[in-house]
């Protein structure tokens, strides 16, 4: 294997079957994005007001950029982008109102490869838990959820 395939190739990692291949088949992992978090919510219009209204703000105002996952996985193609950007990523948000199929699909994807995960709960909600090493939010609205968010995300990227 040549120097340039050894360094674009990815060794024995759980998603690589869904990488990209260059030219000899060798999988090619995505470039890790410290400032890039990856996020998986429900697709109704009120978990889309609420990523836009709480979410996406407390992003902004730590300077990350995101990828937003709020669609089913109806082929292979999308199960790829979809674990690309989650290994690409520095960490993942994931908001578990109504225990959506592709928020839960995502965040088993995150647990099986130690991706640190935030995830995100209205309070109303009965709680889902909170696996090791894993933050638990619980928010009332748009306006806690940003509050609570932005403080969770200081304590992270700082350490």
């Amino acid at each position: 294997m040549t120097k340039a395939a050894e360094t674009k190739a990815v060794s024995a990692h759980p998603l690589e079957k869904f990488f990209h291949r260059d030219n000899e088949g060798i999988p090619i992992a995505p470039a890790l994005t410290d400032k890039r978090v990856f996020i998986a919510i429900p697709g109704g219009e009120a978990d889309l007001k609420l990523f836009w209204q709480g979410i996406q703000p407390a992003l902004e105002t730590k300077g990350l950029s995101f990828f937003r996952a709020d669609r089913p996985l109806l082929d292979d193609a999308a199960l790829c982008e979809l674990c690309q950007e989650l290994y690409s990523c520095r960490l993942a948000v994931f908001n578990l109102a109504g225990l959506a199929p592709n928020v839960m699909l995502a965040l088993g994807l995150a647990w099986g490869i130690g991706k640190p995960v935030i995830t995100l709960q209205p309070q109303c909600d009965t709680a889902f838990g909170e696996p090791n090493n894993n933050v638990l939010v619980r928010y009332a609205d748009a306006a806690d959820l940003k509050v609570s968010l932005r403080a969770i995300l200081t304590k992270l990227l700082a350490s």
